[in-house]
């Protein structure tokens, strides 16, 4: 009896102990299955997290390289951009770019609003991001000069001037080739003729009182308005979107290829010194200096001379041999010319150059238009 008791609680005690091994090998399942769940979308989350900052990365770049071409490039008109974005030769994903401009009036229709909207895509398909942001894009010459001089004050010429008006579409029976604000005095002779005399030298000595007006009111009186649209007292604003400011017009110092540059205090140009060329010129500011001249130099584009002054002040442009500017001569200031002989031809295709260089052009980011979502 005693025997069958003995073996009767060892199955028991067998049973219970199979039980609880099953259960624990239950449980154990369960929590390895629940770590491989949980690890599975921990590594889903973080791959989800990796496909979106990698589409925002692809946004991002997008929109740093269309901003980069509206600001480079003057004649970039695209309104899409697509590119495909690879690392080390492993495809990352891709970014789309939609550009939309509107054309303002401000500028005589070269000021534009710009919206730049960039879809950055990573790896997975599903994965994006989109950004927007506005811009404004301008030039920093609202327009170019009425005639070859515009001064808002005195002229006093005691030098040969010639004044060549190259442009088709200039009539110089009508159009008259000096605006001044104030008062026109001559100690020498001013000529005029097309390009075609000037290059025969058959250039012809006139009255003075038939080439120049002078003006109570106007673009030559509104000087900096009408070609910069900035008032007198706000030129540190435009100094600031010049490519360079200068000291002085040391050879070293003069930027090669550069379309603006500005030069405070006087300025000296020996030799056969060229600023610009026909296909590139340039715009060259001169403040609150006198000008030398000596040589045959050539400047191509357009010459600024700059007073800053609260007061009536006057500037000297001394020449020495033949100097040449092709493009046009404005002053906010009185201006004294005077020494050797100053050819002005005249030319309006050349100063158009000047909207075709990426100096010329500025682009602003508008302050609250920068969105990451829709």
């Amino acid at each position: 009896m005693n025997k069958v008791i003995r073996t009767s609680n060892t199955l028991q005690h067998g049973g219970v102990l199979f039980v609880v091994l099953v259960l624990l090998l239950a449980l154990c399942a369960m929590v390895i299955l629940s770590s491989l769940r949980q690890n599975l979308f921990v590594n889903s989350m973080s791959v989800n997290s990796k496909n979106l900052a990698l589409a925002r990365t692809n946004a991002e770049t997008g929109m740093a390289s269309a901003l980069n071409r509206l600001q480079s490039d003057p004649t970039f008109m695209q309104s899409q951009m697509e590119m495909h974005l690879k690392a080390n030769n492993n495809p990352q994903g891709k970014a789309k770019v939609n550009i939309s401009r509107h054309i303002t009036t401000r500028f005589s229709n070269r000021m534009e609003l710009i919206k730049v909207t960039a879809m950055g895509q990573g790896s997975d398909p599903n994965a994006r991001v989109i950004l927007t942001q506005q811009v404004l894009r301008y030039p920093l010459l609202r327009a170019t000069p009425l005639s070859p001089v515009m001064i808002n004050g005195k002229l006093n010429v005691s030098t040969d001037l010639s004044i060549v008006y190259d442009p088709p579409n200039f009539d110089p029976t009508s159009d008259k080739l000096i605006l001044l604000a104030d008062a026109l005095t001559v100690a020498s002779n001013i000529f005029n003729c097309s390009i075609d005399r000037y290059k025969r030298g058959d250039c012809t000595n006139n009255n003075f009182s038939s080439i120049y007006q002078t003006q109570a009111k106007g673009p030559a009186t509104d000087l900096l308005p009408f070609l910069f649209n900035i008032r007198k007292v706000d030129w540190p604003y435009l100094q600031d979107e010049f490519k360079y400011v200068l000291k002085n017009c040391e050879p070293q110092n003069l930027p090669s290829k550069a379309s603006s540059f500005w030069v405070i205090g006087d300025c000296w140009l020996d030799g056969r010194t060229v600023l610009g060329t026909p296909q590139h010129p340039i715009i060259m500011v001169v403040q609150n200096g006198d000008l030398y001249l000596r040589g045959q130099n050539k400047i191509y584009g357009l010459l600024v001379i700059l007073s800053t002054s609260h007061f009536d002040t006057t500037h000297n442009i001394t020449l020495l041999g033949q100097n040449q500017i092709h493009g046009g001569f404005v002053a906010n200031t009185n201006v004294n010319l005077s020494g050797g002989t100053m050819d002005i031809l005249f030319n309006n295709e050349i100063i158009d150059r000047l909207f075709d260089q990426a100096d010329m052009w500025k682009l602003v980011r508008i302050p609250g238009s920068w969105r990451d979502f829709k």
